[in-house]
């Protein structure tokens, strides 16, 4: 997955392109995005109450959609449950996200790399969200069965990604 995510960096964000993460967000992205995309700009967006330490994106939704519409990132990267605080976003959350991507037209992404590992008696229904011109998830399974050695990835996402990450692999 790590692979695959460097590929749609590549293939979406082009130099001077904004991209937005929550904060805390996986430590490695923003490696991967200034490696693989150097003059891109990292935007955060922080989901943590500073005095208590409690993941709030719920309490933020508005702000959120407001910040994305503001400041028009190119792609918004979420990750779902969460890395580092295991957090699992919500469908309200998600699909505001995701309107105010369709909005400026820009891409959600998520990132479901530790889904497997959920717990609850259900998943939210964006885990199930089909591809379409602005959503892209990527999947991973080697968070499933102990297989950490074992890496394989994938994206699903519209044909035009798709065609785009086929042609720079290749």
């Amino acid at each position: 997955s790590t692979q695959m995510a460097m590929a749609l960096l590549e293939v979406i964000l082009d130099p001077g392109d904004k991209i937005l993460l929550l904060d805390p967000s996986y430590c490695n992205y923003p490696t991967q995005i200034i490696t693989s995309i150097p003059e891109s700009k990292i935007l955060r967006f922080t989901v943590l109450d500073r005095n208590t330490w409690e993941y709030l994106p719920d309490f933020k939704i508005n702000e959120f959609n407001e910040f994305i519409i503001e400041n028009k990132p190119k792609m918004i990267l979420l990750i779902s449950p969460d890395n580092p605080t295991s957090k699992v976003l919500s469908d309200k959350f998600v699909t505001s996200a995701l309107e105010a991507a369709i909005e400026i037209g820009s891409f959600l992404v998520i990132d479901y790399a530790y889904k497997e590992i959920v717990f609850d008696e259900a998943y939210p229904l964006y885990y199930s969200l089909e591809p379409n011109d602005n959503f892209i998830s990527l999947r991973s399974n080697s968070k499933w069965c102990r297989g950490l050695g074992r890496r394989l990835g994938w994206i699903e996402a519209p044909d035009f990604v798709v065609e785009a990450i086929e042609s720079i692999q290749n």
